[in-house]
């Protein structure tokens, strides 16, 4: 949490969240894919209980030099993401497991990025949500469609 004073007169304040950088490869980076055919979307939890739902990060590249180095981050209360740091040879693939496992009630949000050693890739961002208790209405609705994320989707 950090206050801002601007002129002297006005003051602000707000949460700042640091990220950890992008880890770096040892050989020629991969080309970061994902793979997923469940939405992130882990609906009614009750307090105590958890639910999952998993997706694959891959190296797209077969060369032999290819390595990628993945890190995976997910911030809102009761989320967790396994494994966090994924190190992937040429073609390699690794699932993901996000768990969502609330201490209390109520709709919970969470923003999942995906890093990766190859520079010229922008990180993945993802939202995730759940709703802590036996019930309540649904989640974010405003997909048309499928909401799940494919390869060909990402850069």
């Amino acid at each position: 949490m950090a206050t801002f004073t601007t002129n002297g007169t006005a003051t602000a304040t707000a949460t700042v969240t640091l990220r950890p950088p992008p880890p770096v490869c040892d050989l020629l980076p991969g080309k970061l894919a994902l793979d997923g055919t469940e939405v992130l979307e882990l609906g009614a939890v009750a307090p105590g209980v958890s639910a999952t739902r998993t997706f694959t990060v891959r190296n797209s590249d077969p060369g032999p030099t290819s390595q990628l180095k993945v890190r995976v981050d997910i911030d809102g209360d009761g989320f967790s993401v396994e494994p966090a740091n994924v190190v992937l040879d040429a073609g390699g693939s690794m699932p993901i497991t996000v768990r969502f496992a609330p201490s209390a009630g109520g709709h919970v949000a969470a923003h999942l990025s995906v890093l990766s050693c190859d520079t010229t890739q922008a990180p993945i961002a993802l939202l995730a949500h759940g709703y802590g208790g036996s019930g309540g209405p649904a989640g974010p609705t405003l997909a048309a469609g499928d909401a799940g994320f494919k390869a060909e989707d990402c850069p």
